[in-house]
């Protein structure tokens, strides 16, 4: 039997690598670097075996602590503690070394061996597991520097019950080195190399008014005087959140330091990233003459960070970068009018990017879409106002507004991508992240994941593959059905986000209370009712088409199950979460499709209910009895109340809630408005 051994320069590896690959709940990463080398280094050694045992099974694979005299081998090293992930592949005479500058990097270089024998992982667990046709040894032969074109890689999956190894693993296998720390599996990311991040909107529970000080006393009680005031001039209980703090109160300053440094000493000791981001006031700062000089919303904030920041480095005993960010909700969209305080820069503290109400049909960098050319403009002003200050891309492709619908950026992402590259961006992530049900989104994950490793990607290779390893002899259907949901979904900024200098489909019907309106249905892009009507039918068509292929496929799959799929054997008790996970996967491409198809027929139906509220609102303003128009909206209604869809996480806190199809539309309310009002005509006209 041919020999492969994984070489660990640790002595006792060949007995001990299990257990210290299983060691991290006992190790302190960010101070023992040696134990959590040897941790992280073990953990690879694992990776590989689980993998090549699958994909070599002719093979003896063995960990040793030196390379032998005879076989092929694998040596895995760590050089330094950087946690971009970068890592060098160099082959010798009957094997190949790996070389991680970082933790991170060591796994990255093991995962890109298993790459090119073939590997892929589609989505977490093993169902999405895709091994190679025909796997090789070539890997043994690889060589270069592989350095990622966005130092700082992650998925903002923020709420505490996204809290799983399977997911964490998935993000490794595809290069992401940072995550928000969970409890669960706080440790677990350690080992992986990656930074942990949390906070969020953190000023917005620590400076609550009702929040109780020291001596009883609330916030708001002992210190009005710390929030912002409003531009009338007049400071409130009520209202103290609507304006940003004060940021030119010194006392506050120096409280609000103390409060985020314990924060750091206690529930978040183990934090490498803390987002401080202001509240969701969108657009309202402190009119304090003081606060005036500062500067605008980005440079309050900025200065925020730098006196926190200055404070952490007397107090903390470990460094912890900040970030503040672009976000027109916290008074930051613009770019800074004033220099950015250096030790922001020399500490690694960063910028975060959102451009939360962006248009999903036109690119940012296209100054022809009303929505988009705002954030272009901010973007580009701070790279040019703060050059030297670290700038993450923070998109929006699964905002909670839009978070359970089928949507396809398969053409979006690369182009993104390469242009916040180009804009001098380091850091990539996005909203947010989707843990249940990924169906057609899986691809969105994979995307993103790709391109912030690297942006030169070809997109048609990685499409073709992608395509092909989910859905096989199904690859070329189903890539129509994702580029007609791509086309479906272009608009969706319209139809159901939280409008501002625009008008969306949502915002409307949320202040439609079943009366003809004065004003006709129309929203950005399409100023006239019958273009914006016509755009919906069209949405409607291309979602339904998308959803008749992945029931051809599905049915096609089905036939051809009944003579291809091997025997399943005897009934087997599952014993093992892996045997659970192989008895649950065993027809794939049919479980795929029904994922897809899950997704697609909510997606297709809020579409259709968008569509039918819209004509609805459109007869009525045109003075019509709109009987039939009633009739098709309470139809499409009652279908989306006969289902649920995917899980949503509750935030905060931990917690789940599952919302039926019509709840998810977020216009339930809408709806019961106009019944209420058809029942009160219905009433009047029976007197």
């Amino acid at each position: 039997m041919d020999r492969l051994t994984i070489v660990l320069h640790y002595p006792g590896a060949a007995r001990m690598w299990k257990v210290w690959a299983d060691g991290e709940s006992t190790i302190d990463f960010r101070r023992d670097f040696s134990g959590g080398a040897r941790c992280t280094a073990s953990y690879a050694a694992g990776e590989l075996l689980y993998f090549l045992r699958k994909s070599l099974p002719g093979f003896e694979l063995t960990v040793a602590e030196a390379i032998p005299k005879n076989g092929l081998f694998i040596e895995l090293e760590i050089r330094g503690n950087d946690h971009c992930g970068s890592f060098e592949l160099k082959p010798a005479k009957n094997g190949i070394r790996v070389t991680g500058h970082g933790r991170n990097g060591l796994l990255n270089g093991c995962y890109e061996l298993l790459r090119i024998q073939g590997w892929r992982w589609l989505e977490p667990g093993i169902y999405g597991e895709s091994a190679p046709d025909d796997p090789t040894l070539d890997f043994l032969k690889a060589k270069g520097k592989f350095i990622p074109s966005f130092r700082h890689r992650m998925i903002d999956q923020y709420r505490e019950s996204d809290d799983s190894m399977e997911l964490l693993r998935w993000f490794s296998r595809n290069r992401i080195n940072v995550v928000f720390r969970k409890a669960a599996t706080g440790k677990f990311a350690d080992k992986l190399g990656m930074l942990s991040r949390r906070g969020g909107h953190l000023l917005q529970k620590i400076m609550a008014p009702d929040a109780p000080m020291d001596d009883g006393r609330t916030l708001w009680e002992a210190h009005p005087e710390w929030y912002g005031l409003p531009a009338d001039g007049k400071r409130g209980k009520e209202l103290a959140m609507r304006t940003q703090l004060c940021l030119s109160n010194k006392t506050m300053i120096r409280w609000l330091s103390a409060k985020i440094c314990t924060i750091l000493q206690t529930e978040m000791k183990d934090i490498d990233i803390l987002d401080l981001w202001g509240f969701d006031t969108w657009g309202k700062t402190c009119s304090c003459p003081h606060c005036t000089d500062m500067g605008n919303g980005s440079d309050q904030n900025l200065r925020l960070l730098s006196e926190i920041q200055t404070y952490l480095r007397r107090h903390l005993d470990r460094p912890v970068m900040l970030n503040t960010v672009s976000y027109e909700g916290t008074a930051t969209m613009d770019p800074p009018t004033k220099p950015v305080p250096r030790n922001l820069i020399g500490s690694g503290c960063m910028v975060i990017f959102y451009p939360i109400r962006r248009c999903y049909r036109h690119l940012l960098a296209d100054r022809s879409c009303e929505l988009n050319r705002i954030y272009d403009k901010s973007l580009r002003g701070w790279r040019k106002q703060a050059p030297e200050l670290a700038l993450w891309a923070g998109e929006y492709y699964n905002v909670s507004y839009h978070e359970d619908l089928p949507l396809v950026f398969g053409s979006l992402i690369p182009a993104e991508m390469r242009y916040y590259f180009k804009n001098g961006c380091s850091g990539a992530t996005y909203m947010h992240n989707l843990s249940p049900n990924w169906g057609v989104r899986s691809l969105t994950q994979l995307l993103h994941t790709q391109f912030a490793w690297d942006v030169h990607t070809d997109e048609k290779s990685f499409l073709d593959e992608y395509f092909q390893r989910k859905y096989g002899r199904h690859a070329a259907p189903m890539r129509r059905a994702y580029g007609l949901l791509e086309e479906a979904f272009r608009d969706v900024t319209l139809w159901r986000n939280w409008s501002g200098s625009f008008q969306s489909a949502k915002m409307l019907f949320s202040e439609f209370n079943g009366i003809a309106p004065e004003k006709d249905f129309a929203v950005a892009h399409y100023p006239e009712a019958e273009a914006a009507l016509k755009a919906i039918r069209l949405a409607v068509k291309q979602a339904e088409q998308a959803k008749a292929l992945i029931k051809t496929c599905l049915k096609a799959e089905r036939r051809n199950n009944w003579h291809a799929l091997p025997l399943y054997g005897d009934p087997v008790q599952p014993i093992t979460p892996l045997d659970l996970e192989r008895s649950r996967y065993y027809d794939k491409y049919e479980y795929r499709f029904g994922e897809d198809l899950r997704g697609v027929i909510y997606g297709a139906d809020s579409l259709r209910f968008i569509l039918a509220m819209a004509e609805y609102y459109h007869a009525l303003h045109l003075g019509r009895p709109a009987r039939k128009q009633w009739l098709a909206l309470e139809e499409t209604a009652d279908k989306l109340n006969e289902y649920w869809v995917p899980v949503t996480y509750e935030n905060p806190g931990p917690g789940v809630r599952i919302l039926d199809g019509l709840s998810r539309t977020q216009q339930r309310a809408a709806l019961t408005r106009c019944r209420g009002a058809r029942l009160r005509q219905k009433e009047g006209n029976e007197k």
